[in-house]
């Protein structure tokens, strides 16, 4: 016999490495759909949320119906609803009478946890002056109607790397009462 005739030729097996492929093609696109929704999860960037929680009233001193001088103390509670850490700088709360600002406060920088919570108090000295006539037109006498509003701003960092420039704002309303010193219906 020759060599021609004892070499045996055997056919690739050409639907083993063809599954093969199948498989490595069906874990690449699984990989590439778990990347994907958890990206949509942890990477999506929300604005945190601000709520106001307390407003009182300090030294609250009026003169004749021509000024008011005061102290509010006003609270919030900032929420970050985000895997990352918020970080926030030099925010600001505006308290405003018929246009017309009558107190400002600011707090500094600070930040809040991913998924976390934080709680603020901001010192607002409010001095307003020639409310006679204001007064005298309110809907209850001696009620000043105060537009209170809160803005924070800042940036979220996920995964390190990542950084998205977000706000939270709050706008309130409340009366400041002169007669009773005290704040009266807290509406945000």
């Amino acid at each position: 016999m020759s060599e021609q005739e004892l070499a045996t030729y055997h056919p690739i097996n050409q639907s083993r490495s063809s599954k093969r492929l199948v498989y490595v093609l069906f874990a690449v696109v699984l990989h590439s759909v778990a990347f994907l929704i958890l990206g949509l999860i942890f990477l999506r960037v929300r604005s945190p949320t601000l709520r106001l929680s307390t407003a009182a009233v300090t030294g609250l001193s009026h003169g004749n119906n021509s000024f008011v001088n005061a102290t509010v103390v006003v609270g919030a509670h900032l929420l970050n609803p985000n895997f990352g850490r918020f970080r926030f700088g030099d925010g600001h709360v505006t308290l405003v009478h018929e246009n017309t600002t009558i107190g400002s406060g600011s707090i500094g920088w600070g930040s809040v946890g991913g998924r976390g919570r934080r709680d603020m108090n901001v010192t607002v000295s409010v001095g307003y002056y020639n409310i006679v006539n204001n007064l005298s037109n309110s809907d209850v006498f001696g009620i000043i109607g105060v537009r209170a509003i809160w803005e924070v701003r800042g940036e979220v960092r996920v995964m390190g790397s990542m950084r998205r420039r977000r706000s939270a704002v709050v706008d309130c309303t409340f009366g400041l009462n002169v007669t009773r010193q005290g704040i009266q219906h807290l509406l945000c």
